[in-house]
């Protein structure tokens, strides 16, 4: 559903319906005249149906007074609707052209920092990286999380991964990669480990695969996770993200 703050009137009263139109992202102006522009004539909060799932949107609404009276349009931001599960194979490499790179999300448990899907100095590939800059300490407990995956048999995941610093108090970091095999992506369903907690010290990007065998035919999620009370001071890049 949609909602938006009318704003006050002087001397006429206020509108109690809105034309809303829903668009892809990036499309132009609803036309005014309304057999052009096929608005639905909603409330506020009202529910909106009929979105494909897994897509940018943008919306504009009016005010709706009559057939001959209503207000111009104005615009949303870009938003997008929930993905659902996504087949084998796939990969994500975090860069301004990557399709659906808004089905991955993140987790803040801790501190002001987080996980940032476009981070663009010094990325691994392309023009962005998955990056996540810690709050210097022991006040971490950050995910970068998947989308949820159809995983086939005999399948495997490999990614890239680098740090910002490789020695000093400035390189201290830890970090875990957990999976989720019910299609959850809530820290309490991060039940399996795939890479134990350890570090990374490597200022070049290297590849790491990991075997995904044993959880063929179940819907997983797989979470990058900065652990909490262990000190973190560096920076930790994650790209060519690949199920294969």
């Amino acid at each position: 559903s949609f909602s938006w703050t009318q704003g006050a009137l002087s001397g006429i009263p206020a509108p109690t319906q809105w034309e809303v139109v829903v668009q892809l992202a990036g499309s132009a102006t609803p036309a005014y005249d309304r057999a052009i522009s096929n608005p639905r004539l909603l409330n506020i909060g009202e529910l909106y149906t009929g979105l494909d799932s897994g897509t940018q949107y943008e919306y504009w609404v009016r005010s709706y007074c009559s057939p001959t009276d209503v207000s111009r349009w104005v615009k949303s931001p870009v938003f997008n609707t929930l993905c659902d599960p996504l087949d084998v194979p796939y990969q994500q490499a975090f860069n301004t052209t990557s399709d659906r790179t808004f089905c991955w999300s993140v987790i803040n448990g801790g501190g002001n920092n987080a996980w940032t899907l476009n981070y663009a100095t010094t990325p691994i590939e392309g023009n962005q990286s998955a990056s996540f800059g810690p709050n210097n300490g022991t006040n971490n407990d950050d995910w970068l999380v998947s989308p949820t995956l159809n995983l086939l048999a005999n399948y495997r995941m490999r990614f890239k991964y680098k740090v910002q610093n490789a020695t000093g108090t400035a390189s201290a970091n830890s970090i875990e990669i957990k999976l989720s095999t019910n299609g959850g992506s809530a820290v309490a369903d991060f039940t399996e480990t795939l890479m134990p907690a350890r570090s990374f010290f490597n200022t070049q990007a290297q590849e790491m695969i990991i075997y995904l065998t044993d959880y063929a035919g179940m819907p997983i999620n797989v979470g990058w996770h900065v652990v909490n009370g262990v000190t973190n001071n560096n920076r930790i890049y994650i790209d060519e993200v690949v199920f294969e």
